[in-house]
């Protein structure tokens, strides 16, 4: 016999969170983001040019506005003797992360637009905390002195308070952490004055902070309306909050995995993790909605294309709605001519800044990747409720890509200008067509890629299925005439039966671009690609040793191009959203065990 609902409620809270805690706990993992603020300890690696060096505090984010770089704890052993500490072993869940090292212990937490951190020394020697402040971005940052702490006003209505607990009875600003240690260690031959720190921090973009204090502290960044009063919050019910978010997104949103291996769950576990974790509710302007960051850290926007991948993963979350909400800052965004910007950034307020700022200095990053998507969608978790909104909007994007300007020579395919545009920024496939070949990144002449336009042939398909749905015949007859009409052009002109692949074609000569990527292999994405071309494609390329079946399938370019880089990017390095629409389109042309391998 069961006991009370109650109680089966509560035990069953209890096992979640054993669960959790069980899966989650580990000292290789330091990354905290809850919508808008994030911290971490950056690893030295691929992109440590976007890293410090390890702190105690580590590195805290409010993306595109400010940052946090480090923060050092010292602790004065006599006169003139200082002791830097460092964490010599850490734990982390999703919710929070501990360090301890010789006589100091470190909590970090982060809650919605609040990060917290609890320093504990084990000594009763003075310390000192040592911030360094920066601004980041191109926002105008003025700050100020509060009883707490400092207050950093961002665009006149919002605030970034730095806090701490208890009241520092002084607080000392440089632009130079030397000087601030020579206090802690006694010496009064340190001139601290405030002009100069204003300089350091409006011409040099640094602000050294130090907080004496005795025993513990509580530092604390959130991220306010100037019109709303602080969020004082403590860490421990901060901590708490956060961590029963977690058990709710796991509990009512991620499906249930049934497995007795152990890798298997806790990478399932952790990829819904590290996805969710850049989930945002939105805050202002043009993302005043929801959305998901590319990587929250380092990218505090939404983006057009990456949206397709995350609504491919969201619809498989129990609430559908999630799947198409993320959309809804699009269609706010979307221009009259049918085109959608490619970064939606939230430090913005309105499109018309937006075009100003962002869109007009080439990041028209829109590559209509949808188009692969759309049929994942309509399978599960099935058409939106607003159906006959998202057919309008997509259906003027789709129409945007073969206007006069994206299609100069009328031919009907649809043609890259500019290799940001794209996907695969300096991917060798660009190497010829670049305006300017010393640039990595530049515009091109015009080019008309296998994928731009396999993935736009598929969007007029979905639309066409959209308009049938809708009870519009006629304009489903004319979307799919244009559906099929891409798709010829693709086999007709891009295929080389010689070589067995598609390539790019120059927009002007249609000389074929004889570069093999894994965008050659996007028209298996196509329901109705040829059987014989599709045989090709896998037996000869896809599973060749020599170009793309290596260790680590499928790299960005062919392993026989002699320009090929294991390292660099877009020119070797293995990507696995592109992976991820290789698979669907072997699973599509009935390659199910490539399809697994891969």
């Amino acid at each position: 016999m069961n006991g009370p609902p109650e109680r089966t409620q509560a035990a069953a809270s209890r096992q979640r969170q054993r669960t959790l805690s069980a899966i989650f706990q580990c000292a290789d993992q330091s990354a905290l983001i809850h919508n808008f603020v994030a911290s971490e300890d950056p690893p030295p690696g691929a992109w440590s040019h976007h890293a410090t060096p390890q702190s105690p505090l580590g590195k805290v984010s409010f993306p595109e506005v400010f940052c946090l770089r480090r923060g050092h704890v010292l602790t004065r052993r006599r006169p003139g003797q200082l002791l830097e500490h460092a964490l010599t072993g850490h734990d982390w869940w999703p919710w929070e992360y501990r360090g301890r090292g010789p006589g100091l212990r470190v909590e970090r937490t982060v809650t919605r637009d609040v990060w917290l951190a609890r320093v504990r020394l084990a000594r009763g020697a003075p310390g000192l905390l040592l911030l360094e402040c920066q601004p980041v971005g191109d926002v105008a940052l003025e700050y100020e002195r509060t009883r707490a702490g400092l207050r950093f006003r961002w665009d006149k209505g919002f605030a970034v308070e730095l806090t701490f607990d208890p009241a520092p009875r002084a607080l000392d600003l440089s632009d130079d952490p030397d000087s601030l240690k020579r206090r802690l260690a006694g010496f009064t031959d340190v001139p601290l004055r405030a002009a100069h720190a204003q300089w350091a921090w409006r011409e040099a973009k640094t602000l050294w902070v130090g907080v004496p204090f005795a025993g513990s502290l509580v530092v604390r960044l959130a991220v306010r309306r100037t019109n709303r009063r602080p969020l004082i919050v403590s860490y421990d019910r901060a901590r708490r909050a956060e961590q029963r978010r977690w058990e709710q997104f796991f509990a009512d949103q991620v499906p249930p995995l049934r497995t007795t291996d152990p890798v298997v769950r806790d990478t399932y576990y952790f990829a819904w993790q590290t996805f969710w974790a850049n989930h945002c509710r939105g805050g202002r302007g043009v993302l005043r909605g929801p959305f998901t960051s590319a990587a929250r850290l380092s990218y505090g926007s939404q983006w057009w294309w990456d949206q397709a991948f995350h609504a491919a993963i969201l619809r498989h979350l129990r609430d559908p709605r999630l799947t198409y909400a993320e959309f809804e800052n699009f269609w706010r965004a979307q221009q009259p001519d049918g085109s959608i910007v490619g970064a939606l950034r939230f430090t913005l307020d309105d499109i018309a800044q937006h075009h100003a700022q962002f869109y007009r200095q080439t990041m028209k990053m829109q590559p209509p990747v949808i188009g692969a998507v759309l049929p994942l969608l309509r399978e599960h978790p099935g058409w939106p409720r607003d159906l006959a909104r998202w057919h309008a909007a997509l259906s003027r994007h789709a129409a945007w890509h073969l206007r006069p300007d994206r299609d100069t020579d009328r031919d009907g395919l649809a043609e890259y200008h500019h290799n940001i545009e794209s996907s695969g920024d300096q991917n060798q496939r660009w190497d010829s067509q670049k305006l300017d070949p010393t640039k990595t990144i530049d515009h091109l002449r015009p080019t008309e890629s296998v994928d731009d336009n396999v993935w736009l042939a598929l969007l007029w398909q979905s639309l066409a299925e959209m308009a049938q749905q809708l009870g519009r015949a006629r304009q489903a007859r004319a979307q799919a005439r244009r559906a099929q009409r891409l798709w010829t052009l693709i086999e007709e002109r891009m295929w080389d039966d010689r070589d067995g692949f598609y390539y790019d074609l120059d927009g002007r000569s249609h000389r074929k671009i004889r570069v093999k990527t894994p965008y050659g292999f996007m028209p298996l994405l196509w329901p109705g690609c040829r059987r014989d071309r599709a045989e090709r494609l896998v037996r000869e390329h896809l599973l060749n040793p020599r170009q793309f079946w290596c260790r680590y399938p499928l790299p960005s370019v062919s392993l026989d191009d002699p320009t090929f880089d294991p390292v660099d990017m877009w020119r070797g390095p293995t990507w696995v959203n592109v992976n991820w629409l290789v698979v669907q389109g072997l699973k599509r042309q009935g390659f199910l065990p490539q399809a697994i391998a891969l």
